[in-house]
């Protein structure tokens, strides 16, 4: 089996999950055999890829490429310089509420020759659509049985090369924008994902969660859509922060969005140190609110016992999980949560939202609304003071997460590819 596949990031530059999940499912087909050509809209020159070949399609195409494919209609193109905020940095959303991002950003776009980035942030419709004018080149020059693409920054492309070649066209959704954005979804997104997952001859779904949002907002057929939970890599040896020695630690890691729920992250610490002044909470992660929950720490008079880290690379996870006693992962709607499984591998014991995909599989966590904050400080609070729950919660959750592997997920993608007209 030889898989075209579309990627919008992959190690060791990442911005959250996707990233990873795309690292670890190529590493899982691979081990069952298949040949997987890994499309980037930009190589770094650093990316992980082991034996699996990496094509970077800012070096596979041309610029009239990008405008023939447009005037033919086969996508529109709107919004092309309005920033996504839920894909945005805090530096990006404070640049683009200043209105001076968009002038960098084309002057830099320009100096490029019009190529890709593969970055978030202003401009990334166009990158998108830009990215899929390219597919078909790279689908003409190489041959394969399926396209695969990840997530709706890739289904242009990926519809695009299954257009020329005519090979099957599977798309994995990771998260949609009901997760992202809530009930104000961005529609030329919500379009870009009810297209993709309309042309595709099976859909991925990364939980049940997931795939009861494709079938009642996006209306596609419950026979359509595959689960595949994602799997969790084998974490790094952990080291514990002297620092932190005598003080019980609670983390939160993820994008700082809206999905995430960070303010609710914060609104427990809140009430957890009405009863425990001595516990740290760590912040773990970057994106548009984060600037708003740095100010919202100092509204709630807790800065003094809450750490911003920004953005942890992939080898510091295992160091940050190494001195945590509790994780928290409050999300108002969340697909999976990748993150959970690698705090229960390291043996953290897990609180979740009821609101998540991972709980799935991670039946160990315990589970609270994301807007019931008394509730998930209580969790906190017993986590902490009793120390048999703790260790319980800490070898349960390790054998649940060891179950949870790239290579069963690959098994069942490889399932999914055998239902292809091939």
């Amino acid at each position: 089996m030889r898989v075209l596949m579309f990627g919008w990031e992959f190690p060791p530059h990442i911005s959250g999950g996707l990233g990873t999940a795309c690292y670890g499912l190529t590493k899982g087909l691979m081990e069952h055999g298949a040949e997987i050509l890994f499309v980037l809209p930009r190589l770094f020159g650093c990316e992980e890829a082991g034996q699996m070949r990496m094509i970077g399609a800012d070096e596979s195409g041309l610029p009239e490429e990008f405008n023939r494919f447009i005037q033919k209609g086969s996508m529109r193109l709107l919004q092309v310089n309005t920033t996504l905020f839920p894909y945005a940095t805090e530096e990006t959303y404070a640049a683009e509420y200043q209105h001076s991002f968009n002038r960098e950003q084309q002057k830099d776009h320009s100096a490029m020759g019009g190529g890709l980035t593969g970055l978030y942030g202003s401009g990334l419709m166009e990158e998108v659509y830009r990215y899929a004018s390219i597919a078909p080149l790279i689908a003409k020059n190489h041959t394969f049985d399926v396209v695969h693409a990840h997530d709706w920054l890739t289904f242009p492309a990926g519809m695009a090369a299954s257009a020329q070649s005519g090979k099957p066209f599977v798309a994995h959704i990771h998260a949609t924008e009901f997760d992202r954005s809530g009930s104000n979804p961005n529609m030329e997104v919500k379009r870009i994902e009810q297209q993709g997952m309309e042309t595709a001859e099976r859909v991925i779904a990364v939980s049940e969660y997931t795939k009861k949002i494709a079938i009642k907002q996006y209306q596609i057929a419950e026979n359509k859509v595959d689960v595949v939970h994602n799997g969790v890599l084998p974490s790094a040896v952990p080291t514990v922060f002297s620092d932190y020695k005598k003080f019980p630690v609670v983390v939160f890691l993820g994008r700082v969005t809206f999905q995430k729920g960070p303010e609710y992250f914060l609104y427990t610490a809140a009430r957890v140190l009405r009863q425990n002044p001595d516990v740290r909470f760590v912040l773990a992660g970057h994106g548009d609110k984060l600037l708003h929950m740095i100010t919202l720490s100092a509204q709630l008079k807790i800065s003094s016992r809450v750490s911003f880290t920004g953005f942890i690379q992939e080898q510091d996870i295992a160091r940050l999980f190494g001195h945590a006693n509790v994780y928290v992962m409050p999300s108002v709607s969340e697909p999976f949560g990748i993150s959970a499984l690698e705090a229960a591998r390291a043996g953290v014991p897990v609180i979740i939202s009821r609101q998540t995909g991972v709980a799935e599989v991670l039946n160990s966590a315990l589970k609270n609304d994301f807007w019931d904050t008394d509730g998930m400080a209580d969790s906190i609070l017993a986590l902490l003071k009793h120390g048999a729950l703790n260790g319980w919660m800490s070898r349960k959750g390790q054998q649940q997460a060891r179950l949870q592997t790239w290579n069963k997920a690959a098994s069942r993608v490889l399932k999914t590819y055998s239902q292809l007209q091939l």
